[in-house]
């Protein structure tokens, strides 16, 4: 808060007509025509009881505000002149005095026309009078005005009394009460000698003397008129904010937490006054006493301030502290009131973060969750919460939702494409797999995240889509193929696998440095004539039998050797050593215990001798006459596989070559 406050000032009174007759400050003429007419006398005479009112309202179409005191000037020529003191405060200024009725400490009659110079320099408050609050409040007269103020806040307010002496501080005091915006839209005025609106100014509250009832009567605006002495507020039926308000003015805490939530909240409602009552009600203190659960409170929330932008704060806040509660069922209460309430809409332009609850919503209340997303309108909010549960998901239950609600599989899967890049998320039936991978394919064409989808499928053993898909994967195709190929998930694709990814497979054989999971799919899906022509020499075969067998998937491996051994007999040299070593043995004992494929043997039977005698059923033998054609033409390498032999059978059977 400022240490002081700079305050203009201005001098109005009779010289030939009621003008301006000093001022601390250039005034325009719209200001001093203004000004000049709502200081004049507002009767004919003053009555007694009523010399020297007090009045403020807004000056228009400036960001001041006028308080001005008026006295009856019999001294002049005139009969009905008057002097008034006019303080001009800045909006900014006025929001931030504690207690306003400070200011009415500066109001000065002038005695004469002789020395007018004390109006033409600015007023300073400062010092501990801005720290004080006055201890003198009428809490009678307050609470008639609180009560009519705020209890019908669609009509003027005028009181009746025989004098207005008392009323300056309840007003001054209830004044300060207000928040900025209601403070520079309030006006008053104690001392209303005939209707001040009659100047153009909407006074909300006027103080009249009690004999003027008849000229009130005849008044057709919308006003509430009550006679102080002979009628009491009307009755109220929720009278909290009453209460609170009233308890505040007899404290003597200038910044009391009820001006403090005031300042907080109140800057966001259109209709300052209208919403005084509504916002003291939803003190936590007071609207907890009504024993609503949260539900309710968001629909008495949404009843006091309908507009979205209204209260924005204020909605924001309990909407934030109700789903902040560790309770998942209170949360969810919330998050389906702000989902599908009628009411919701006052709540539209409140930002919710669904993302800390959406776990929990999805574990505890996942058939709820599921109901809520069925029936969900197309609005941001609505799109913040599918968001926020496709967080949550994981691709296991992609098939639960499929099941449950497939209306939303689409949104849930928009919201987060990465639940398609997990085979659990592929375990559908046929039609379930398709809408899957449509919404992945009206959202995106991006290669990567494509090719881990397509490992999912492969690993899933979707049967729909496969060239498409590999076309999808672009550059990141082998990148997939080899992750296919490290999944525990891994089987032999199936044959519209096997036709879709031959090309791309046949792109493999014909480069020389391929990864060994990649050579062992090819010749797991290749056809066997294509497979055999291959060259034991590159580097890449020689790697994959050499180091990186254990990297080859378990359902193609022994094909795999069956093809080394095929491409070792036809290399000559310690490459096809090499093969043949790494391959033999355990080809061997598989042809003799017959634990092999036809796919595997097609690729080995080619480069095989043909049995003699009528024994080509003899397979065993075919190996070993291979075996033995190769040694022929490179004895020395002989010895190197009798050392590499893992059993005396394996040795035995080389020894006999």
């Amino acid at each position: 808060m400022p240490s002081g406050f700079r305050i203009n000032q201005a001098l109005f009174g009779y010289r030939a007509g009621h003008h301006l007759l000093a001022s601390s400050a250039p005034l325009s003429t719209s200001v001093r025509q203004f000004l000049a007419n709502a200081t004049d006398g507002s009767g004919p005479e003053t009555p007694g009881g009523f010399e020297e009112p007090e009045t403020g309202l807004p000056i228009p179409d400036t960001s001041f505000y006028a308080v001005f005191k008026t006295w009856s000037a019999p001294e002049m020529p005139r009969p009905g002149c008057v002097w008034s003191h006019v303080l001009i405060i800045s909006f900014v200024d006025l929001a931030q005095i504690p207690d306003l009725s400070t200011v009415r400490g500066f109001f000065r009659r002038p005695s004469n026309y002789a020395d007018l110079s004390e109006f033409e320099c600015p007023l300073f408050l400062s010092g501990s009078a801005l720290n004080d609050k006055s201890e003198h409040v009428d809490l009678q007269r307050a609470e008639l005005v609180l009560s009519l103020l705020y209890g019908q806040p669609d009509q003027s307010v005028v009181i009746l009394d025989h004098d207005n002496e008392k009323w300056g501080e309840a007003i001054f005091q209830v004044w300060s009460q207000q928040w900025p915006r209601l403070r520079r839209s309030f006006s008053f005025s104690t001392g209303s000698l005939g209707d001040r609106r009659s100047t153009g100014a909407n006074f909300d509250l006027q103080i009249a003397p009690a004999n003027s009832l008849r000229l009130w009567k005849r008044n057709s605006q919308a006003t509430t008129l009550i006679d102080f002495e002979s009628s009491r507020p009307p009755a109220l039926s929720d009278d909290f904010w009453l209460r609170a308000a009233l308890d505040d003015l007899r404290s003597d805490d200038i910044s009391s937490p009820l001006r403090v939530y005031l300042a907080h909240y109140g800057a966001e409602v259109a209709l300052p006054r209208k919403a005084f009552a509504p916002l003291v009600r939803f003190l936590p203190t007071g609207i907890i006493q009504e024993h609503l659960d949260p539900p309710s409170i968001l629909a008495e929330l949404s009843l006091a301030f309908p507009a979205s932008e209204e209260a924005l704060t204020l909605k924001r806040d309990y909407v934030n502290a109700f789903l902040n509660n560790r309770e998942t069922d209170s949360a969810w209460a919330i998050a389906y009131f702000l989902l599908l309430a009628p009411r919701a809409d006052a709540f539209s332009k409140v930002d919710v973060d669904f993302r800390s609850n959406a776990r929990s919503f999805w574990d505890i209340k996942r058939a709820d969750v599921l109901a809520v997303l069925g029936n969900l309108r197309e609005e941001s909010r609505a799109q913040e919460f599918i968001a926020a549960i496709a967080e949550a998901v994981s691709p296991e239950n992609i098939p639960y939702i499929w099941n449950e609600q497939p209306s939303i599989l689409d949104s849930i899967v928009r919201f987060n494409l990465r639940l398609a890049c997990a085979p659990s998320a592929w375990e559908l039936s046929r039609t379930g797999q398709e809408a899957l991978w449509h919404s992945v394919r009206q959202v995106t064409s991006d290669s990567e995240l494509w090719s881990e989808v397509l490992t999912a499928m492969l690993a899933a053993d979707c049967c729909f889509a496969e060239e498409e898909t590999l076309s999808l994967a672009g550059q990141y195709l082998d990148r997939a193929l080899v992750e296919w190929c490290r999944s525990p998930r891994f089987h032999p694709p199936s044959a519209r696998w096997r036709r879709s990814l031959s090309v791309s497979l046949s792109r493999v054989l014909q480069e020389s440095d391929s990864t060994s999971a990649l050579l062992a799919l090819a010749v797991s899906i290749l056809p066997s004539n294509v497979v055999k022509g291959f060259s034991g020499h590159r580097r890449d075969v020689q790697n994959l039998a050499l180091n990186e067998l254990e990297k080859v998937p378990k359902p193609i491996l022994r094909q795999t050797l069956f093809w080394l051994l095929a491409i070792g007999l036809q290399t000559d040299g310690p490459d096809g050593l090499v093969l043949i070593r790494t391959s033999l043995f355990e080809v061997y004992d598989a042809v003799a215990r017959s634990e092999y494929s036809r796919e595997a043997w097609d690729i080995l039977s080619p480069v095989l001798p043909e049995g003699t005698w009528g024994l080509d059923w003899d397979r065993c033998r075919r190996i070993r006459n291979g075996l033995k054609r190769w040694l022929r033409y490179q004895p020395q390498f002989k010895e190197n596989l009798l050392q590499a032999a893992p059993s005396n059978a394996s040795n035995e059977m080389l020894r006999l070559l």
